[in-house]
């Protein structure tokens, strides 16, 4: 919003790029005032899904499980979704939940946050196509 940051805010900022870095991920400043209030509600959601999950671990099993995701009708609620997705793939609805949740933390899949994300919502995916164009 404007605010120049403080000294402990500039000391925070450099602290978490140097460590950032030591593992050999990006990082990036996010205002409060560029994620809206739906957007914040979203990975929180999410956040609770992943809540005590190890998360890195799931990198590959996130991939293909996005795949399946983006193939499979996005017909009902993201608990209807994640439902049908869970069959196909053997494993448990809560399982589903955290893969989703690693899925999108890594950008296998992308959320649109004009919509809310709750269980018993229509499940609102930003589909782009990753198919090469003519030329």
């Amino acid at each position: 919003m404007g605010n120049t940051p403080d000294e402990k805010e500039l000391r925070r900022e450099e602290r978490e790029r140097r460590v950032m870095e030591e593992r050999g991920w990006t990082w990036e400043l996010i205002t409060g005032d560029e994620v809206s209030m739906v957007e914040f509600g979203n990975l929180q959601l999410l956040f609770g899904f992943a809540a005590h999950h190890n998360i890195p671990s799931l990198y590959s099993v996130a991939e293909s499980f996005a795949k399946v995701v983006v193939r499979c009708s996005n017909r009902g609620s993201l608990d209807a979704v994640l439902l049908r997705v869970a069959r196909n793939t053997g494993i448990s609805l809560g399982d589903a939940y955290v893969r989703f949740s690693a899925a999108v933390a890594y950008g296998f899949l992308t959320l649109d946050h004009r919509y809310d994300l709750r269980p018993a919502n229509r499940l609102e995916l930003v589909r782009t196509s990753r198919r090469p164009g003519p030329g």
